[in-house]
């Protein structure tokens, strides 16, 4: 039998041209979008690196004023923080004086070996005269009153808030922002007069010549209103519940004293005429005989007896 033909080969224009075709859209496909650059790491603060971790001194007397008495060489020491039992934290005024600390690494100090690390992200505190708005207001003599105290501030600028304890002798002030409050702290050299000018007197009594003790304070209306509340919590639910009523009460009582209030524009001549007395009998005051009080009966003969 003869062999059966190949069959004849398809032009290879054409296989090309399909497949260009093909590839085509693939070339137009657009690129992936390109990944975004990480972002930049925070700058380190100017105030890291100028605070070390003391770990292992634990002596007898331990405090602020001791820790500080305890590292002389190392520098000025700002801040000390104390974790009893734990570690102590200690900030200084500069970086060198932080890298002096860490000398003390595996020394013994006050009889205690200690280990000192470098902080990375410990930072000091942020001292209050930057941004307390409050003065704490200390040694205030007695008999004083809140309008006394504002009186006493008023030149310094607007003040929201006094706040007084007559039995600790002490109160806080609270103004609108920092720059008020700083202007209230020059006066601590001021002697307290009671909210009165003493350039008034010729000679300034002693009771006028008392000085206050002023601090910044971190108290704040709204600390306040957070302390209260937590407290208010704190109590059991009976209480938090007559609580209530007693605020619902208060608010009623205003609301009706608000209604019921009248205008004072009325004339003294409109007012009602007094009542007229009515003359009692003659008979239920002083007797049938008019004028003469009722007659006595005489006493029996046993009760004059006992009177002799």
């Amino acid at each position: 039998m003869a062999p059966k033909k190949a069959p004849p080969a398809k032009p290879a224009a054409k296989v090309s041209a399909k497949s260009a075709a093909k590839a085509a859209p693939k070339a137009a496909a657009p690129a992936p979008p390109k990944a975004a650059p990480p972002k930049p790491k925070p700058a380190p603060s100017k105030k890291a690196g100028i605070g070390v971790c003391v770990r292992g001194l634990d002596f007898e007397g331990l405090c602020h004023e001791t820790v500080k008495e305890a590292f002389p060489q190392s520098g000025k020491i700002t801040e000390v923080r104390l974790r009893h039992g734990k570690y102590v934290l200690l900030f200084y005024s500069s970086a060198d004086a932080a890298q002096k600390a860490l000398e003390f690494n595996g020394k013994t100090v006050k009889g205690c070996k200690v280990t000192v690390e470098s902080l990375k992200q410990a930072t000091p505190t942020r001292p209050r005269e930057e941004y307390c708005s409050t003065l704490f207001v200390g040694e205030l003599p007695g008999g004083v009153t809140k309008n006394q105290i504002r009186a006493h501030f008023s030149s310094a600028g607007k003040i929201l808030k006094v706040r007084y304890y007559e039995k600790q002798h002490h109160g806080f002030v609270y103004f609108s922002n920092n720059a008020e409050a700083k202007k209230a702290m020059a006066l601590a050299d001021v002697p307290f007069s009671f909210g009165k000018d003493p350039s008034t007197k010729e000679v300034v009594p002693l009771s006028w010549q008392h000085k206050l003790n002023l601090q910044y304070s971190l108290r704040t209306k709204a600390f306040d209103r957070k302390k209260a509340e937590k407290k208010a919590n704190r109590a059991p639910p009976s209480v938090q519940n007559r609580r209530k009523a007693k605020a619902e009460e208060r608010k009623r009582r205003k609301a009706k004293k608000g209604s019921k209030k009248t205008s004072t524009t009325k004339k003294a001549s409109a007012a009602k005429a007094p009542k007229e007395a009515v003359p009692l009998p003659r008979e239920a005051s002083f007797g049938k005989e008019g004028m003469s009080p009722k007659p006595r009966k005489p006493l029996p003969k046993r009760q004059l007896q006992k009177k002799k």
